[in-house]
């Protein structure tokens, strides 16, 4: 349903106007109403609605100044105006304002519902085009992102960077956040499409970062680094929240933040080496290369630390283990 605030100074036209029509017919539900262009503005901001219902003549600011108003930040809001007689330069500002039906009081009940029919049908069409655009930005952006998960170094030319500047993702910095989905049956590719669309929302918000599916993970690379511990927990918290939420467990890393676009696979490569590894670290936080391991290697040297990456022998966990045990043993 689109979203729909009344403004009007008098109480009866106010409440006449919300009985007048059957605005739900028309896909429209009222959220709220407004006395004057001050409250108007205050109820703008709390609703983002779709359309505004406007009195011309209202005391302190009036309906176009506040149209004027909303219009320097909103250029897609529609707005019809209410006026107590035809007045033809308020037309003519209410014109350059972009309004999209000037209605003379009595308002006529066919006279609005045709207004509303034809607003109705403009915001489908935007509503959809809009869907369609993200579609196809979307799809961009996986198909750039893919490219830089895969390849190595120096391979990427001058016309990928363009690529990546007109679709904003040449950015001063990265940092690819990877994670590994299990539960007690395999995870659908109906789940992960639904993890993806809920963490892309959270990207979405902020500018955060970009989601991306790479083989059997899903992951999100950020637009700037987690520069403290403050900042990694929040994220790890947000992300696991909407994770949990489809009912399936997960081992979450983080590559090292990169500021070259051509270092992100190299960074990604290391994510996934991580969560390879995921059996020696305690659950509940971020996999990352300077994390403190469960076990040590022989050496007494915290092996996963190394960005090199070297396979573990079984021995370099299970020496240990052992050892210990048998202390533990002995003092009984």
């Amino acid at each position: 349903m689109f979203k729909v605030v009344i403004v009007d100074d008098e109480p009866l036209i106010r409440e006449g106007l919300k009985t007048l029509v059957p605005w739900e017919s028309y896909d429209f539900t009222i959220v709220d109403i407004a006395k004057n262009g001050k409250d108007a503005l205050e109820k703008y901001e709390i609703h983002k609605p779709n359309l505004m219902v406007v009195d011309i003549r209202m005391p302190g600011m009036d309906g176009l100044e506040l149209i004027e108003n909303i219009r320097r930040k909103d250029s897609s809001l529609h707005f019809l105006i209410l006026s107590g007689y035809a007045d033809f330069e308020y037309a003519k500002r209410a014109i350059v304002c972009n309004v999209d039906g000037y209605i003379v009081k009595p308002v006529d009940e066919d006279e609005l519902s045709s207004y509303l029919e034809k607003v109705s049908n403009m915001l489908k069409k935007e509503s959809e085009l809009k869907h369609t655009t993200e579609l196809e930005t979307e799809w961009r952006h996986d198909h750039l992102v893919q490219y830089l998960l895969s390849h190595e170094k120096g391979k990427a030319d001058q016309e990928f960077k363009q690529k990546l500047e007109r679709s904003d993702l040449l950015w001063s910095t990265y940092q690819p956040v990877v994670f590994q989905l299990y539960a007690e049956h395999d995870v659908t590719e109906e789940t992960i499409y639904a993890i993806k669309e809920s963490l892309s929302g959270y990207a979405e918000k902020d500018q955060r970062g970009i989601v991306f599916s790479r083989d059997h993970y899903v992951g999100m690379l950020l637009r700037t680094s987690l520069r403290t511990e403050q900042a990694s927990q929040q994220l790890y918290h947000d992300l696991s929240e909407l994770i949990s939420k489809h009912g399936v467990g997960f081992n979450a890393a983080l590559g090292e933040p990169v500021k070259s676009y051509l270092d992100i696979s190299k960074s990604f490569e290391q994510a996934i080496e991580l969560l390879r590894r995921h059996f020696l670290y305690k659950k509940g936080r971020w996999i990352t290369a300077e994390g403190y391991p469960l076990y040590r290697t022989q050496s007494g040297k915290n092996d996963a630390l190394s960005l090199s990456m070297h396979k573990l022998r079984w021995t370099d966990f299970i020496m240990p283990w052992t050892s210990e045990t048998r202390k533990r043993l002995r003092k009984h």
